[in-house]
C-alpha cells in the first residue's frame, strides 16, 4: 500500500495556515482539506458545514467517505471521538502516549486520509497545527508528512485572537471562535513553535516560513514543496473541501494579500509584554536555516 502524502502545516493558531492551504489549492492542485482535527466533532456530530457549503454527508468529496463505513458516520465518529479524548493532549509529549491507544486512535482516523488521498489522487494538506495531534499522526506506517511550519509575527496573533469572529460554518445560532488572552497566546507561541522545530526530525520533511515572508513571495513555499514532494497538480481541477479553519475558506480565493491590520491597533503594555515573552524565540528562528 502507497504511502498517503500529506503536508501538515504546523505553527500557532490564526497564523495564516487557511491563506497558505488555498493559495496551494488553487494554485498548485493539492487537496485543501483543512483543520482535520476537528472533522469528528464539528463536522460529523455538530453538522458544521464543509467549505463547499455542504454538509460532510452530503459533500460531493466527503460523502464517499461515510458509504465506505460498516457504521453510520455520527457511530464513527463517537468512537475516534472517545480515543481522542484520551491521547490527543500536549501533555502526553512530555509524559508519553500510550501506545495501545495511539495504535487505535491512529486505525480509526487514517482511513480518512487514505480515502482523501485517493479520492483526490493528489497531496492531502492538514492545517490543524496541533503538536499532540502532528506527533500521533507521524506514528502511523502509512503516512510520510511534509511539515509546513508557518510563523507569524506573536503580535499580531495576540491581536487576532482577541477579536470577536463568527464561525460561519455554524448556521443554526451565531456561534464564535474563542478569544484568548495575550498572555497565554504568547506561552502557546512560544511552545508551539519550538516543539515543531526541536521534533522537524520526525517528519519526512520539514520547512519553515513567515507568514509575512509568504504574502509578499508565496512561491518561495510553492517551490520548496514542489522541491520536497516532487509533485505538482497545477493542470487539475481545483479542488478544496476545508472542513474546519478560518472563515475566509468560505470565501472566493481572490489572491494575497498581507493582514496587517494589528499595526497600529496592538500597542500598549499588554503587547509589549507579548514582544518581550516571544522575543527570545523569534530571534532564534530569524537566525536558523529553513
Amino acid at each position: 500500500m502507497n504511502d498517503i502524502e500529506i503536508v501538515f502545516i504546523a505553527g500557532s493558531g490564526r497564523s495564516g495556515s487557511t491563506l497558505i492551504e488555498r493559495f496551494l489549492a488553487e494554485s498548485y492542485g493539492y487537496c485543501g482539506c483543512g483543520e482535520l482535527r476537528y472533522f469528528w466533532e464539528r463536522n460529523c456530530i455538530d453538522g458544521d458545514v464543509c467549505s463547499c457549503g455542504e454538509s460532510v454527508e452530503n459533500c460531493q468529496f466527503w460523502s464517499g467517505f461515510f458509504s465506505e463505513l460498516d457504521v453510520s458516520g455520527k457511530e464513527y465518529a463517537k468512537k475516534v471521538i472517545s480515543i481522542k479524548s484520551k491521547v490527543d493532549f500536549n501533555k502526553y509529549l512530555i509524559f508519553g502516549f500510550d501506545e495501545a491507544l495511539v495504535n487505535e486512535f491512529l486505525a480509526l482516523i487514517i482511513p480518512l486520509y487514505r480515502y482523501a488521498y485517493e479520492k483526490s489522487g493528489r497531496i492531502v494538506i492538514d492545517s490543524s497545527k496541533h503538536p499532540s495531534y502532528l506527533a500521533l499522526l507521524s506514528k502511523s506506517s502509512e503516512v510520510r508528512i511534509y511539515c509546513l511550519h508557518v510563523l507569524r509575527d506573536p503580535r499580531a496573533v495576540a491581536f487576532s485572537w482577541s477579536k470577536k469572529v463568527r464561525r460561519p460554518e455554524v448556521e443554526s445560532a451565531a456561534v464564535y471562535m474563542p478569544t484568548f488572552s495575550a498572555l497565554r497566546v504568547s506561552v502557546q507561541w512560544v511552545l508551539y513553535n519550538l516543539w515543531f522545530r526541536l521534533n522537524r526530525r520526525d517528519f519526512f520533511a520539514y520547512y519553515s516560513v513567515s507568514y509575512e515572508d509568504f504574502c509578499f513571495s508565496p512561491n518561495i513555499v510553492s517551490s520548496r514543496l514542489l522541491t520536497l514532494t516532487g509533485k505538482n497538480f497545477a493542470d487539475r481541477e481545483k479542488l478544496f473541501h476545508s472542513v474546519a479553519g478560518n472563515p475566509m475558506r468560505f470565501r472566493d480565493f481572490d489572491g494575497i494579500t498581507v493582514d496587517e491590520s494589528w499595526r497600529g491597533k496592538a500597542t500598549g503594555l499588554k503587547y509589549f509584554f507579548v514582544l518581550v515573552l516571544t522575543f527570545p524565540v523569534k530571534l532564534i528562528f530569524k537566525f536558523l536555516p529553513r
